[in-house]
Order: C-alpha cells, then sequence, then structure tokens
C-alpha cells in the first residue's frame, strides 16, 4: 500500500502545473472570514497580513468575528479596526458558540462571489489571496 501511494503521489507531482494569477480585473469580490477565540494579539497579525494582501482592496471584504473570547482578542480586533479603517468589519458574538456559529454568521454577512476562511492565528503572504482565486478563474472545473 505504501509503494501505491508513493507512486500515486510521484505521479500526480509529475503532473502539476501551477496556475498562474489572473490581472486584477479578472479577479472577483472575495470575502475573508476569520473567526477567533482566545487569540488575544495574534489576530491583529492575521488581519494586518490580510490587508496587506495584493488582492485589489476594493475587491476585498474582511470579516473578523470574535466568538466571546475570555482574552484580550476583542481589544486587538478594535486596534486593528482602528488601524486598517474600513478595510475589515469586525463583530463579538455574546458568548462562544463555537467556530462554526462565528463562520456562520461570517457566511451570512459576507458578499464576495468567494468565500475563504483563515484561522486567526494564521499570517498569509501577500500572494495568497491571489494564488487561492486565480483557479476558479482559470479553470471552470474548479
Amino acid at each position: 500500500f505504501k509503494l501505491f501511494f508513493f507512486g500515486y503521489t510521484f505521479i500526480r507531482f509529475l503532473k502539476y502545473k501551477a496556475i498562474t494569477s489572473v490581472s486584477d480585473e479578472e479577479l472577483p469580490t472575495v470575502t475573508v472570514i476569520v473567526p477567533a477565540y482566545n487569540e488575544g494579539k495574534q489576530v491583529w497579525a492575521t488581519l494586518k497580513s490580510l490587508a496587506e494582501s495584493d488582492y485589489p482592496a476594493h475587491k476585498v471584504q474582511l470579516l473578523a468575528i470574535d466568538d466571546g473570547s475570555k482574552d484580550d482578542t476583542w481589544k486587538w480586533m478594535l486596534e486593528a479596526k482602528e488601524e486598517l479603517g474600513d478595510r475589515v468589519s469586525i463583530c463579538q458574538q455574546p458568548k462562544n458558540m463555537g467556530k462554526r456559529h462565528a463562520l456562520y454568521r461570517g457566511f451570512n454577512e459576507g458578499t464576495g462571489e468567494i468565500f475563504v476562511t483563515v484561522d486567526s492565528d494564521s499570517i498569509v503572504d501577500k500572494d495568497t489571496l491571489r494564488n487561492l482565486v486565480s483557479p476558479f478563474i482559470v479553470d471552470e472545473n474548479c
């Protein structure tokens, strides 16, 4: 079984062809949902990295949702809102209801053509959103 798996993985590796990024005009609008629970300052770093993306700013909707954190996560979201202004929307759940409820709220409030979820302890590269979304434009079977 291990040999079969290795062979299959190797063949997929050889067949893989990276999809080049599409132009700004071709990119669809994207909603990025960042649910957070007790992440503290890390949520600020995540939102900052998303805001610094090379994806066209007018096509990105950043939604950060505090799921009733008991630490200073909300304070750091407010700090991010102050620094990033209208580039990020923040909201706070009245109590911790679990990640799925925070995501559900984001999906209901989001307006993008494509939705992306990012954990609140992640730092993304500048081209992450562009590289993540481009295949949806290039490959109709994606």
